[in-house]
């Protein structure tokens, strides 16, 4: 699934050369918005509080940016991840852009990843892949389905890593005025361990926007950037286990996305 994801999205970036051609689109972002989330997530180990932060901004009509802050917060640890995009996009119909990430752990280290973001918009449904190199070289990604059965109500299925061990469903409902709440689930085969995540999202925009019109045309996707801390020494980015243990994979509350905070 994750193979056939990823070679749907490599037909975005065609498509988007094709849009460009074309008069009078939607611009990549339709004006500058901020996205905001808070939740809190729970596995057998305890809770934790995670939260993010997007800004993007139009840079002409098909071009777009975007910033992003991730943070972690739980018994005796922080954890902190920025990332950043700059992508094309028609809203019509997707798109393909360059990402950055690093993540400062409470330890002092600090991790950084390069890559490719697509996404692809078929109806109702929207598909999203991220490939990411770190510095060691090694090779990540991450695709994610959404379903919009309403514009204002999204349910979304995610694959958090390459060897497809880390798998990510959640559901988003808007309440209006740019609020809505969001509730997910993750599960990682590594240790058989399953997650919980529930919190509230608004976004910051200068009218009422629908959850299929902030995914398309306002924001880019989300990623997980942080490598979850609660994970246990046994364990083999994102698993859940105790906070105090070693840094291994964990299921990801950010896909998707992510969600993770999933957008």
């Amino acid at each position: 699934m994750l193979k056939h994801l990823l070679r749907t999205t490599c037909l975005t970036p065609v498509l988007l050369l094709t849009a460009g051609a074309m008069a009078g689109e939607l611009p990549a972002v339709s004006q500058p918005n901020s996205v905001v989330s808070i939740g809190v997530a729970s596995d057998d180990d305890g809770l934790w509080l995670s939260g993010d932060a997007r800004l993007a901004a139009a840079l002409g009509d098909l071009l777009g940016a975007q910033g992003d802050v991730q943070f972690e917060v739980g018994d005796g640890y922080a954890h902190l991840g920025v990332a950043s995009h700059l992508f094309l996009r028609d809203p019509t119909l997707g798109l393909i852009g360059l990402y950055g990430a690093g993540s400062l752990e409470d330890d002092g280290t600090v991790l950084g990843k390069l890559g490719v973001e697509a996404e692809l918009y078929l109806g109702a449904l929207t598909a999203s892949a991220l490939v990411t190199s770190d510095q060691d070289g090694d090779v990540d990604a991450k695709a994610r389905i959404a379903l919009y059965p309403a514009e204002s109500t999204k349910l979304y299925f995610g694959i958090d890593n390459i060897e497809v061990t880390e798998l990510t469903a959640g559901f988003e409902q808007s309440l209006g005025s740019n609020v809505s709440l969001f509730a997910e689930t993750s599960y990682d085969s590594n240790d058989e361990s399953f997650a919980v995540l529930g919190g509230i999202r608004i976004q910051f925009a200068g009218e009422e926007r629908s959850l299929i019109q902030r995914d398309r045309e306002d924001v880019a996707p989300l990623w997980r950037i942080i490598d979850n801390p609660t994970v246990d020494a046994s364990a083999s980015p994102s698993s859940s286990a105790s906070p105090s243990a070693s840094p291994s994979p964990s299921p990801s509350f950010f896909p998707s996305p992510s969600p993770s905070f999933i957008p």
